[in-house]
């Protein structure tokens, strides 16, 4: 149906977005992708558009062009109508090609916001943030963030960057406290530093910074 009434009016912008949304669901990301750009070909200061092919480049795991757009998209909109979905997805971008102080800016302003629920809700940003801090050498900065990410969730992510961090600060007794919290919580790591690898191939991202301070306390 959008085929063929971008057949009889090519400039139709809202018939390519319908393009787009029907090819995201049917997981064809290079499809959806093409129909947007040439959404916002048309109308390039269209906010929801330039949203929505950010949404869908991060889902294609393109982190240089989910920057490119977000940044498009929050420069399109008012304070009033800002996306803390669409920052989020900037800042993990901005995490994993190493933009580290750019992604403290977008999580530090996520995280401002945030009620006391919303703190449980979102550990990950805060164990976001003491990632970030830990590869940027902040290592106290780290260190408070990754303990109040544990407050909120207890769960393996958080914990393998409190005891890294407590490792690097020279807290062995803090550190060895929780790598044995962690191994209940995760047993892969009862095998050690083979279990690091194990949870990078249920989708888990380490940097190659990161893997080596691991080695040297899991080996």
């Amino acid at each position: 149906m959008y085929t063929k009434a971008i057949e009889v009016n090519p400039s139709l912008t809202q018939a390519y977005i319908n393009s787009a949304i029907i090819y995201d669901v049917q997981k064809d990301l290079k499809k959806a992708i093409e129909s947007v750009i040439i959404a916002i070909d048309l109308e390039p200061g269209d906010y929801s558009n330039n949203a929505f092919l950010a949404s869908l480049y991060f889902d294609a795991m393109d982190y240089n062009n989910t920057i490119l757009y977000t940044t498009k998209a929050i420069r399109l909109s008012t304070p009033e109508s800002k996306d803390y979905g669409l920052l989020f997805k900037r800042g993990v971008s901005r995490q994993i090609v190493g933009e580290y102080q750019n992604a403290l800016y977008d999580y530090l302003d996520i995280v401002k916001n945030y009620s006391a629920n919303e703190k449980k809700q979102h550990a990950d940003v805060f164990s976001n943030i003491g990632y970030c801090y830990m590869e940027d050498d902040q290592l106290e900065a780290s260190l408070k963030y990754f303990k109040e990410a544990v407050t909120y969730k207890p769960e393996i992510d958080q914990l393998i960057g409190l005891f890294t961090v407590q490792y690097l600060l020279n807290d062995k007794v803090g550190s060895e406290k929780t790598i044995s919290k962690v191994k209940t919580v995760e047993p892969k790591l009862k095998e050690g530093y083979k279990g690091i690898g194990k949870l990078e191939k249920e989708g888990y991202f380490y940097t190659k910074r990161h893997k080596e301070v691991l080695r040297k306390i899991l080996n």
